[in-house]
């Protein structure tokens, strides 16, 4: 079932927070490194995210948050000033390297179900990211573990020229 943009953003954090915490990372593993994904599943099929475009939101009025699925299991991140969407859009490539330092991140993904769910180490700690797909939008609940904030967040699809 997908979940529609009017769906209240309080359903959606009992959804998300309830019923499936984030997603677990193995010990060990280098997933959140911001170097490329060591390990992840397929994520396209049937209701998943899509691939031929990418999701973003704007914070405030200049700062941009970009996001990019791939079927092969993994999601690359970039963030910017609003008038830089055409470059930051162009770093969002499946074998990115990712640059934590700048906030470009690939990481892994797991599905469960119409939730999507992934984890990315910034320079002060980590960042994880719960999402509910809908309609050419992804509902967003990023909890961050550097300072405890969480922000409930849409992220619009545009697809690709």
């Amino acid at each position: 079932m997908r979940i529609t943009q009017r769906t209240p953003l309080l359903l959606l954090s009992l959804a998300l927070f309830s019923a499936c915490g984030t997603a677990p990372q193995e010990k060990g593993s280098d997933a959140t490194s911001g170097q490329g994904p060591t390990s992840g599943q397929e994520i396209g099929h049937g209701d998943g995210p899509r691939f031929d475009g990418t999701y973003s939101t704007v914070m405030g009025e200049r700062s941009l948050y970009l996001m990019r699925f791939f079927p092969k299991g993994n999601v690359v991140l970039s963030a910017g000033p609003v008038d830089m969407r055409e470059s930051l859009t162009s770093m969002l490539t499946e074998d990115a390297a990712g640059e934590p330092e700048i906030g470009y991140y690939n990481v892994p993904v797991t599905r469960r179900n119409d939730s999507l769910f992934f984890e990315v180490e910034a320079l002060r700690g980590s960042i994880s990211y719960a999402c509910l797909i809908g309609e050419d939008v992804l509902h967003v609940l990023k909890h961050s573990h550097i300072n405890g904030r969480k922000a409930q967040l849409e992220y619009a699809f545009t697809p690709d020229p």
